[in-house]
């Protein structure tokens, strides 16, 4: 086995990607939360916040590894044995699992189909890759309030108040509204 403490660059994170086939359209999505992720990243960084910027980096890069092997929920969950197989940090496949909306109990998971477990982001960094995630469609960058809009319409009003809270949590620590950054 690989080691654990591996933070992956950029260039080994694509490699990865492609590695494991994962599609381009899911690749394209990828770039854009992460391009998104590194900017409030730097901008917590400006504002003298301690955050991992490799972290972020490597999780947002990897946060969708696993729909290589699935588009369910549990891609989370499968993108990280694949990454836990190939001796990636805990703290890049955490911000993988973690991903998903803005968080879902134990409850919510077992409802999901999903091991009874929490996977709620608690690391700045977690947080990061989770609210760039919900800020896309596809590759389309899109304002938290239709990705509330979307979730209320699919009788999820529970995810909806979490991706708001979420949102408004990073705007106050970057000091900017995390819509209007491009």
């Amino acid at each position: 086995m690989a080691r654990r403490d591996w933070i992956p660059t950029r260039d080994e994170c694509l490699a990865m990607l492609d590695e494991e086939r994962v599609p381009d359209k899911v690749k394209e999505h990828i770039l854009a939360v992460a391009g998104l992720a590194m900017k409030i990243g730097e901008r917590m960084k400006e504002a003298g916040v301690d955050v991992d910027l490799a972290v972020i980096e490597a999780g947002a890069l990897l946060h969708d590894i696993g729909r290589a092997r699935t588009h369910g929920m549990r891609h989370a969950l499968e993108g990280t044995y694949v990454l836990a197989e190939k001796g990636v940090s805990q703290k890049v496949i955490d911000v993988v699992l973690n991903h998903i909306g803005a968080g879902l109990d134990k409850d919510e998971a077992g409802r999901l189909g999903l091991p009874a477990q929490d996977y709620i982001p608690v690391t700045l960094e977690q947080k990061v890759v989770s609210a760039s995630d919900n800020l896309f469609s596809g590759s389309k960058r899109i304002l938290v309030k239709e990705e509330m809009r979307h979730l209320e319409k699919k009788g999820q009003p529970n995810a909806a108040r979490k991706v708001g809270t979420l949102h408004r949590e990073l705007c106050e620590i970057v000091g900017v509204d995390l819509d209007d950054m491009a």
